[in-house]
Protein backbone atom coordinates (compact mmCIF):
# COMPACT_ATOMS: atom_id res chain seq x y z
CA UNK A 1 0.00 0.00 0.00
CA UNK A 2 2.85 2.02 0.46
CA UNK A 3 4.79 1.30 -2.36
CA UNK A 4 8.22 1.12 -0.42
CA UNK A 5 10.52 -1.92 0.71
CA UNK A 6 10.56 -2.67 4.41
CA UNK A 7 14.16 -4.11 5.59
CA UNK A 8 15.00 -5.51 9.39
CA UNK A 9 17.65 -2.90 10.45
CA UNK A 10 20.22 -4.17 13.67
CA UNK A 11 22.19 -1.89 15.63
CA UNK A 12 26.23 -2.01 14.92
CA UNK A 13 26.44 -2.18 19.03
CA UNK A 14 23.38 -3.45 20.56
CA UNK A 15 22.97 -7.12 18.47
CA UNK A 16 19.30 -7.56 20.28
CA UNK A 17 18.09 -4.87 19.08
CA UNK A 18 16.10 -4.59 15.80
CA UNK A 19 13.34 -2.55 13.89
CA UNK A 20 11.66 -2.82 10.92
CA UNK A 21 12.14 0.58 8.69
CA UNK A 22 11.67 1.63 5.17
CA UNK A 23 14.56 1.39 2.96
CA UNK A 24 13.04 4.01 0.28
CA UNK A 25 10.79 6.79 0.35
CA UNK A 26 6.94 5.44 0.90
CA UNK A 27 3.92 6.87 -1.36
CA UNK A 28 0.26 7.34 -0.86
CA UNK A 29 -2.69 7.50 -3.39
CA UNK A 30 -3.35 11.01 -4.36
CA UNK A 31 -7.16 10.42 -2.83
CA UNK A 32 -6.02 9.85 0.59
CA UNK A 33 -2.38 11.71 0.34
CA UNK A 34 -4.37 14.89 0.49
CA UNK A 35 -6.30 13.48 3.86
CA UNK A 36 -2.69 12.50 5.46
CA UNK A 37 0.09 14.66 7.05
CA UNK A 38 2.68 11.89 7.52
CA UNK A 39 3.08 8.07 8.00
CA UNK A 40 5.05 7.87 11.29
CA UNK A 41 7.57 5.46 12.47
CA UNK A 42 8.37 4.26 8.86
CA UNK A 43 11.81 6.24 8.15
CA UNK A 44 13.13 8.12 11.32
CA UNK A 45 15.28 5.55 14.07
CA UNK A 46 15.14 5.81 17.74
CA UNK A 47 18.86 6.35 19.04
CA UNK A 48 20.27 3.75 21.68
CA UNK A 49 22.72 4.66 24.32
CA UNK A 50 26.47 3.93 23.27
CA UNK A 51 28.19 1.46 24.87
CA UNK A 52 30.76 3.27 25.30
CA UNK A 53 29.13 5.68 28.53
CA UNK A 54 30.03 3.07 31.50
CA UNK A 55 32.16 2.78 34.22
CA UNK A 56 32.93 6.59 34.07
CA UNK A 57 34.51 7.70 37.13
CA UNK A 58 33.26 11.12 38.82
CA UNK A 59 35.99 14.11 39.12
CA UNK A 60 33.71 16.64 41.13
CA UNK A 61 35.43 17.73 43.95
CA UNK A 62 32.56 17.82 47.01
CA UNK A 63 32.00 15.47 49.34
CA UNK A 64 30.07 12.28 49.03
CA UNK A 65 26.49 12.15 51.10
CA UNK A 66 25.87 8.87 49.86
CA UNK A 67 27.31 5.39 51.44
CA UNK A 68 28.64 4.27 48.08
CA UNK A 69 32.27 4.71 47.89
CA UNK A 70 31.41 4.56 43.80
CA UNK A 71 29.25 8.00 44.28
CA UNK A 72 32.85 9.96 45.00
CA UNK A 73 33.04 13.01 42.67
CA UNK A 74 29.59 12.30 41.09
CA UNK A 75 26.19 14.26 40.63
CA UNK A 76 24.28 12.57 43.69
CA UNK A 77 21.17 13.95 44.89
CA UNK A 78 22.44 15.84 47.47
CA UNK A 79 24.79 17.92 45.24
CA UNK A 80 20.99 18.77 43.14
CA UNK A 81 19.82 19.93 46.25
CA UNK A 82 22.58 21.92 47.47
CA UNK A 83 22.86 23.48 43.92
CA UNK A 84 19.39 24.48 43.70
CA UNK A 85 18.81 24.91 46.74
CA UNK A 86 16.28 22.04 47.58
CA UNK A 87 15.14 21.15 50.98
CA UNK A 88 17.43 19.08 52.62
CA UNK A 89 16.61 14.71 53.25
CA UNK A 90 16.48 15.31 57.03
CA UNK A 91 13.58 17.84 56.90
CA UNK A 92 10.15 16.07 55.76
CA UNK A 93 8.32 18.18 53.05
CA UNK A 94 4.09 18.46 52.10
CA UNK A 95 3.14 17.13 49.14
CA UNK A 96 -1.00 17.63 48.20
CA UNK A 97 -2.80 15.19 47.23
CA UNK A 98 -2.95 16.78 43.37
CA UNK A 99 0.53 16.57 43.07
CA UNK A 100 1.81 13.87 40.35
CA UNK A 101 4.37 12.93 38.04
CA UNK A 102 5.51 10.85 35.69
CA UNK A 103 8.41 9.43 34.20
CA UNK A 104 8.45 7.84 29.72
CA UNK A 105 10.24 4.70 29.27
CA UNK A 106 11.14 2.76 25.61
CA UNK A 107 12.70 -0.23 24.54
CA UNK A 108 12.98 -2.27 27.18
CA UNK A 109 13.97 0.55 29.83
CA UNK A 110 12.56 -1.38 33.09
CA UNK A 111 13.37 -1.50 36.51
CA UNK A 112 13.70 -2.95 39.10
CA UNK A 113 12.80 -2.89 42.88
CA UNK A 114 15.87 -4.34 44.40
CA UNK A 115 18.20 -1.43 42.62
CA UNK A 116 15.89 1.14 43.75
CA UNK A 117 15.88 0.70 47.24
CA UNK A 118 19.98 0.09 47.02
CA UNK A 119 20.22 3.73 45.87
CA UNK A 120 17.68 5.08 48.04
CA UNK A 121 19.08 3.59 51.02
CA UNK A 122 22.93 4.66 49.64
CA UNK A 123 21.73 8.31 49.08
CA UNK A 124 19.15 8.76 51.65
CA UNK A 125 16.41 9.26 49.50
CA UNK A 126 12.46 7.73 49.55
CA UNK A 127 13.00 5.96 46.07
CA UNK A 128 10.24 3.74 44.71
CA UNK A 129 7.34 3.61 41.45
CA UNK A 130 3.50 4.15 42.79
CA UNK A 131 2.50 3.09 38.91
CA UNK A 132 3.38 1.79 35.94
CA UNK A 133 1.07 2.20 32.58
CA UNK A 134 2.26 -0.49 29.88
CA UNK A 135 4.57 -3.51 30.66
CA UNK A 136 6.41 -3.88 33.61
CA UNK A 137 9.73 -6.62 33.99
CA UNK A 138 12.23 -6.91 37.13
CA UNK A 139 15.41 -5.65 35.13
CA UNK A 140 17.62 -3.09 35.56
CA UNK A 141 17.53 -0.41 32.74
CA UNK A 142 20.30 2.29 33.39
CA UNK A 143 18.26 4.85 31.53
CA UNK A 144 14.76 4.28 33.40
CA UNK A 145 16.15 3.82 36.57
CA UNK A 146 18.53 6.61 36.62
CA UNK A 147 15.15 8.52 35.48
CA UNK A 148 13.10 7.37 38.11
CA UNK A 149 16.18 7.68 40.99
CA UNK A 150 16.91 11.40 40.50
CA UNK A 151 12.91 12.35 39.90
CA UNK A 152 12.01 10.87 43.21
CA UNK A 153 15.48 12.63 44.47
CA UNK A 154 14.26 15.84 43.62
CA UNK A 155 10.27 15.23 44.54
CA UNK A 156 10.20 12.06 47.06
CA UNK A 157 7.10 12.91 48.07
CA UNK A 158 4.69 13.09 44.98
CA UNK A 159 3.28 10.05 43.42
CA UNK A 160 5.24 8.97 40.74
CA UNK A 161 3.98 6.84 37.14
CA UNK A 162 6.28 4.79 35.20
CA UNK A 163 5.06 5.69 31.41
CA UNK A 164 6.21 2.38 29.30
CA UNK A 165 6.62 1.83 25.73
CA UNK A 166 8.49 -1.14 23.55
CA UNK A 167 8.84 1.64 20.68
CA UNK A 168 10.17 4.85 21.00
CA UNK A 169 7.57 7.44 19.11
CA UNK A 170 7.22 10.40 21.47
CA UNK A 171 4.26 11.11 18.85
CA UNK A 172 2.52 8.03 20.14
CA UNK A 173 3.44 8.70 23.88
CA UNK A 174 2.19 12.33 23.90
CA UNK A 175 -1.27 10.94 21.91
CA UNK A 176 -1.26 8.35 24.96
CA UNK A 177 -0.45 10.52 27.59
CA UNK A 178 -3.63 12.89 25.99
CA UNK A 179 -5.91 9.68 26.18
CA UNK A 180 -5.79 9.05 29.57
CA UNK A 181 -8.62 10.45 31.52
CA UNK A 182 -6.13 12.64 34.20
CA UNK A 183 -2.42 11.85 33.42
CA UNK A 184 -0.09 12.98 35.47
CA UNK A 185 0.94 16.64 35.46
CA UNK A 186 4.71 16.80 35.14
CA UNK A 187 6.56 14.93 32.63
CA UNK A 188 10.16 14.00 32.74
CA UNK A 189 11.49 12.72 29.41
CA UNK A 190 15.01 11.87 28.79
CA UNK A 191 15.04 10.94 25.38
CA UNK A 192 14.66 13.10 22.02
CA UNK A 193 15.30 13.58 18.31
CA UNK A 194 17.62 16.28 17.08
CA UNK A 195 16.28 17.87 14.08
CA UNK A 196 18.54 15.85 11.92
CA UNK A 197 16.79 12.61 12.66
CA UNK A 198 13.35 14.03 11.63
CA UNK A 199 11.80 12.96 8.61
CA UNK A 200 10.16 15.87 7.95
CA UNK A 201 8.36 19.10 8.99
CA UNK A 202 5.25 17.55 8.94
CA UNK A 203 6.24 15.25 11.59
CA UNK A 204 7.54 17.84 13.82
CA UNK A 205 4.42 19.96 13.11
CA UNK A 206 1.93 16.83 14.30
CA UNK A 207 4.20 16.32 17.67
CA UNK A 208 4.23 20.02 18.27
CA UNK A 209 0.26 19.91 18.39
CA UNK A 210 0.12 16.38 20.34
CA UNK A 211 2.60 18.93 22.77
CA UNK A 212 -0.07 21.74 22.54
CA UNK A 213 -3.34 19.44 23.01
CA UNK A 214 -1.33 18.40 26.48
CA UNK A 215 -0.29 21.84 27.46
CA UNK A 216 -4.15 22.46 26.93
CA UNK A 217 -4.97 19.97 29.59
CA UNK A 218 -2.53 21.50 32.28
CA UNK A 219 0.03 19.06 31.50
CA UNK A 220 3.94 20.32 31.74
CA UNK A 221 6.55 17.94 29.85
CA UNK A 222 9.82 18.62 30.66
CA UNK A 223 12.61 17.21 28.10
CA UNK A 224 16.41 16.36 28.71
CA UNK A 225 18.96 18.63 25.98
CA UNK A 226 20.40 15.42 25.01
CA UNK A 227 23.50 14.02 25.37
CA UNK A 228 25.26 15.96 23.00
CA UNK A 229 23.63 18.87 24.40
CA UNK A 230 21.35 21.56 22.85
CA UNK A 231 23.86 21.32 19.75
CA UNK A 232 22.70 17.92 18.93
CA UNK A 233 24.08 15.86 16.16
CA UNK A 234 24.32 19.34 14.03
Amino acid sequence: ALNTRLHTFQHSEHASAAIVRAGAPYYLPAKIAEHVTMVGELLQFPRLPSKGLSNLKGSGQWPNSCEAKGCDGLVTPSVIAKRYKLPDEDVPAQATAANSMAVAEFQFQFFKDEDLKRFGDSCHRSVKVDHVIGEERQSGGVESELDIEYIKAVAPEIPLTVIYNGQYSLLNWTNQINSLESPPLVHSVSYGNDEAQQTSTEYMLTCNIAFMKAGARGVSILFASGDQGVCGRE
